[in-house]
């Protein structure tokens, strides 16, 4: 049960493995484990398009690796999250989101979306502001604060977002993505490709339950 809740993936992957090695142990010649596939195949073809389907397009899972989520999501959090919803409408803002991550595709990062396609991002003095309006964020950790405090104004290109993790002294998003690849520095975000807007594409799915720990378990907001 633990094994299950803490890593469903192995878990099932384990189950599928040796629930094949029993069926397939149980034949004593090939020719009857010929029989058996060629009698089953259509069965197994559709259970297998259909759980490749539900993972590609339906179901993810996803692991909470660093504080960038915090208050809202904990190192060692472990979620569940659907691929379906984004297929047929765009982000709301203040959904959180996973996505692969710009500068590194084989990095995925969960963030709260911020901005659309042509909004105006500023941070004055810890508090963001988009088209000139403050905005009410009761789910960040604590205020802006460091250099950091003071970002923008950057307007949102066509076909990308802006994103921002909760605890936002200590997040890698948007503000500070360098897709240069330099070292950033006071005024790096002055310059349009050193900010990281995330592309649209690269949007995979919206995180509904974390299942594990059990004592946190619950829906994501």
């Amino acid at each position: 049960m633990f094994q299950l809740l803490s890593n469903p993936t192995k878990f099932l992957r384990k189950l599928f493995y040796r629930f094949f090695f029993r069926i397939f142990s149980s034949f004593k010649n090939r020719e009857k484990l010929a029989r058996f596939m060629a009698d089953n195949l259509e069965t197994l073809l559709i259970a297998f398009l259909l759980a490749m389907f539900i993972r590609s397009y339906i179901i993810a899972t996803f692991y909470i690796p660093s504080e960038s989520m915090e208050d809202t999501l904990l190192v060692g959090d472990r979620l569940i999250g659907t691929r379906f919803d984004f297929l047929f409408r765009h982000p709301k803002k203040g959904e959180i989101v996973i996505f692969v991550y710009p500068v590194n595709p084989k990095i995925r990062l969960i963030k709260r979306m911020i901005g659309y396609p042509g909004d105006l991002i500023m941070v004055r003095d810890g508090i963001l502001y988009i088209n000139g309006q403050r905005q009410d964020e009761p789910y960040i950790k604590e205020k802006m604060s460091g250099w950091g405090k003071n970002f923008g104004p950057v307007r949102v290109p066509e076909d990308h977002y802006f994103v921002m993790g909760d605890n936002r002294n200590n997040s890698n998003d948007s503000r500070f993505w360098n897709l240069k690849g330099t070292m950033p520095f006071a005024g790096f975000w002055k310059d349009p490709d050193n900010v990281g807007f995330l592309p649209a594409e690269n949007i995979e799915s919206r995180p509904i339950l974390r299942f594990w720990p059990i004592n946190r378990f619950g829906v994501v907001q």
